[in-house]
């Protein structure tokens, strides 16, 4: 009977080895078929994602030295898995959709409102502060006026807050306490404004520039150019000061939109 007991007890064992192996077998098969090849020891990356709870996963860089910030990586699918850097591209069978957020994904949605501003093409680096308006009314007309601050830029406080998909807009001073927006004109496509809310980056390329007159035009030009501070259905970020740098009677209009991660 003891024999017949080490009989079973080695029958489980190695029908257990068997079963481990053949799971083992299965899961490398299944990463050939991905395209993803065998997993590459110690330059993995974890993703263990679950509905109920999204997961933030932390920063992390490559080997190849390319950062990829653990703000910008919230997932809610459901999927654990470990992935070589290397397989981590747009066409990955595995898990294309994540891979293409992880390359592409762009910081959290904002909650707060922005606190800085980095336009280092014009060498502004400047705090940002809430910016709202004022109603007053002379010669029988009602005019509306942004309280916009002293060395600092205006954040409007009825627009959109970075990351939200629609229009973040600001302006600036051009030639009075301490003219944060005086070169804004100078801009052009291609230059780069990154907002800060603390110390999360929302970056953004110029994409459009346009100068129009503001003094002495009627009430339906004006209503025009103040459209420029609407909400949009597109993230965007919208920059505004007075030119020229003598008289003010233009209205310089900066449009920027976001920069994609990989894009």
């Amino acid at each position: 009977m003891k024999f017949l007991r080490i009989i079973a007890r080695a029958s489980v064992v190695f029908g257990a080895v068997l079963l481990l192996a053949g799971l083992g077998q299965f899961y490398l098969q299944w990463r050939a078929e991905a395209n993803l090849g065998p997993p590459q020891p110690g330059t993995g990356i974890v993703l263990a994602i679950t509905a109920e709870a999204p997961a933030t996963l932390p920063d992390f860089s490559t080997p190849g030295g390319v950062r990829l910030p653990g703000a910008d990586l919230t997932f809610s699918g459901s999927l654990t898995d470990t992935l070589p850097l290397k397989s981590i591209t747009p066409d990955d069978n595995l898990s294309s959709r994540l891979a293409r957020r992880i390359l592409h994904a762009g910081p959290l949605p904002a909650t707060s409102p922005p606190t800085r501003i980095v336009i280092p093409a014009i060498h502004v680096d400047s705090k940002v502060l809430e910016m709202g308006w004022k109603v007053t009314r002379a010669n029988g007309q009602t005019t509306t006026e942004w309280d916009v601050p002293g060395y600092a830029v205006g954040w409007a406080k009825n627009s959109a807050l970075p990351g939200n998909g629609s229009n973040v807009v600001m302006s600036g001073h051009n030639n009075i306490q301490g003219e944060v927006f005086r070169d804004l004109s100078e801009l052009k496509p291609g230059d780069l404004a990154t907002v800060y809310v603390a110390d999360v980056a929302y970056p953004y390329k110029v994409e459009e520039k346009y100068i129009v007159r503001e003094a002495g035009m009627p009430l339906e030009v004006r209503l025009k150019n103040a459209q420029w501070m609407q909400p949009t259905p597109d993230e965007r970020l919208t920059l505004i000061s007075c030119w020229p740098y003598w008289t003010n009677t233009h209205r310089v209009i900066i449009v920027a939109r976001p920069i994609q991660k990989g894009g």
